[in-house]
């Protein structure tokens, strides 16, 4: 009975642990539904309003999700693995411990979204915003972070080995903790970003990546490791390490700063 429900109401409905596999639901409302445990795998919700419903531990693995609007959805435990999540709303969800392996969230808004240990592993979230998202422990090992937008994210003790971050912007990002070895970060834009000894900061390549307003003088790194960075002098780096040539030593003007870095970067052939 579930096989086409496309635009059905069914705001606030027990579907508790309800069998709705390859169920057609597209934009349905399901605002406030109750989800618990149901088994959604492979059903279509593109366009469905989902918002504040209820989906802990419920099956979505392979579900069509794009566009959807997950806002302040409680999904912790569930699972979406290689689901379409592209251009949904994801904005203060909770996805504690959800899986979301191979899972395709590109532009997807993750706005202030709890991600605590979630399994992001080899999940393409290029262009998403993630801002204020806190994904502490999370996993995104070979994720794909391309033109990500990771103001104020959170990812203290997040697994980012392999991940593809080139023009990712982390702008106050917390790296405390994080692992970077083998990432991707050309073109990134690392400014205010907070981090120590505790994370593994060897990404693959800092190619016409830039950096303003960080210390990075406890790491141990080698002498060339930020010689392809355009940064100035508020960037603070361990002794006989040294940043791109074109670098300055002084303080430039934010605005003046990044439109410097766009434009080097191009004339270098470090844009991406």
């Amino acid at each position: 009975r579930w096989a086409n429900r496309t635009g059905a109401e069914l705001a606030g409905r027990d579907l508790r642990k309800a069998d709705l596999s390859g169920a057609r639901l597209a934009s349905a409302n399901l605002q406030g539904a109750r989800l618990q445990g149901a088994n959604l795998n492979g059903a279509g919700l593109q366009w469905a309003n989902l918002k504040a419903a209820r989906l802990q531990g419920a099956d979505l693995g392979g579900a069509r999700l794009d566009g959807a609007n997950l806002e302040q959805a409680q999904m912790q435990v569930a699972t979406l693995d290689a689901a379409n999540l592209g251009g949904a709303w994801l904005i203060k969800t909770a996805l504690q411990d959800a899986s979301l392996i191979g899972a395709e969230m590109q532009e997807t808004n993750l706005r202030s979204a709890w991600m605590q240990r979630a399994d992001l592993t080899e999940a393409r979230l290029n262009d998403a915003l993630l801002l204020r998202t806190i994904l502490r422990d999370a996993r995104l090992s070979k994720a794909e972070l391309r033109g990500a937008n990771l103001t104020l994210t959170d990812l203290t003790g997040a697994d980012l080995s392999g991940a593809d971050m080139r023009g990712a912007d982390l702008n106050g990002t917390r790296l405390v903790g994080v692992d970077l070895g083998g990432t991707d970060l050309s073109g990134a834009l690392l400014r205010g970003a907070g981090i120590d000894t505790s994370a593994n900061f060897t990404p693959r390549s800092l190619r016409g990546a830039g950096m303003r307003d960080i210390d990075l003088s406890a790491l141990r790194l080698a002498p060339d490791a930020l010689t392809e960075v355009l940064g100035d002098g508020s960037v603070t780096l361990p002794q006989g390490v040294a940043l791109h040539r074109d670098s300055t030593t002084w303080l430039v003007d934010w605005i003046d700063w990044k439109n410097a870095l766009h434009s080097w970067q191009h004339s270098t052939g470090f844009g991406i």
